[in-house]
């Protein structure tokens, strides 16, 4: 890994968010001359694609590919091994452009941070990854869909971490649906604690007055009941 090609990577402007994000998955991958090669599935986990080895998913980070190489940022090449056989690809990353944007931050970095950028939010400190993936894994057992009878949380659970040790802690969207099912967690919370609205009672108590018109009302009923059998 080159951290100068990953650092321009993140500078890098105007890109989508899907191929900025590949972008920066093969500058991880690359050396320092920026060549790499990894596979497309491991591209697509690197870069946040949710369930990865889906074909939807695998379609959009090989579109993103393709205009990241129609816009000059990468080129790339097909490999074969000895025996004919097709392997994954090389990318070669635009190392001179990128290297030009590493360095037009060092040097804004070394004039007291004039003309600043956004910066991408940074990745947590090693405790926060592990509480948040931990609390991923608790809300994700909670809302798993029960297919059978047959459920297994402790199988469910070492599916859910043997896939983030893959792709190397929580991606972008494992941390949305994160957010998510937090937001869910405390408006569940909020609906239980909130106290129910109590009826209003009645004052059982009437005043003098209020006795007396009642049995002035009673009386006019009766009488008028009277009139009417007579």
């Amino acid at each position: 890994m080159s951290n100068m090609l990953v650092t321009a990577a993140w500078e890098v402007r105007g890109l989508p968010r899907g191929e900025k994000m590949v972008l920066c998955a093969l500058a991880d991958q690359a050396n320092d001359s920026g060549y790499c090669w990894p596979s497309v599935l491991t591209i697509a986990q690197r870069a946040g694609y949710a369930a990865a080895k889906d074909t939807d998913n695998i379609r959009a980070c090989q579109r993103a590919l393709a205009k990241l190489e129609d816009k000059g940022w990468i080129k790339t090449e097909e490999r074969w091994r000895k025996n004919g056989s097709q392997t994954s690809n090389g990318y070669q990353l635009n190392s001179h452009r990128l290297l030009k944007i590493y360095a037009a931050k060092l040097g804004r970095d070394m004039q007291g941070g004039s003309d600043p950028q956004p910066q991408p939010k940074p990745k947590p400190e090693l405790a926060d990854a592990d509480k948040f993936q931990e609390d991923y894994i608790r809300l994700a057992l909670k809302h798993r869909r029960r297919k059978s009878g047959n459920d297994d949380p402790k199988g469910y659970e070492a599916t859910i971490r043997r896939r983030i040790d893959k792709q190397g802690g929580l991606s972008s969207i494992d941390m949305e649906q994160l957010k998510k099912w937090r937001k869910g967690e405390a408006r569940a919370a909020e609906i239980k604690d909130k106290p129910k609205d109590k009826p209003q009672e009645q004052d059982g108590e009437r005043t003098a007055d209020e006795i007396a018109t009642a049995k002035s009302h009673l009386a006019a009923i009766q009488q008028g009941f009277r009139s009417i059998n007579v």
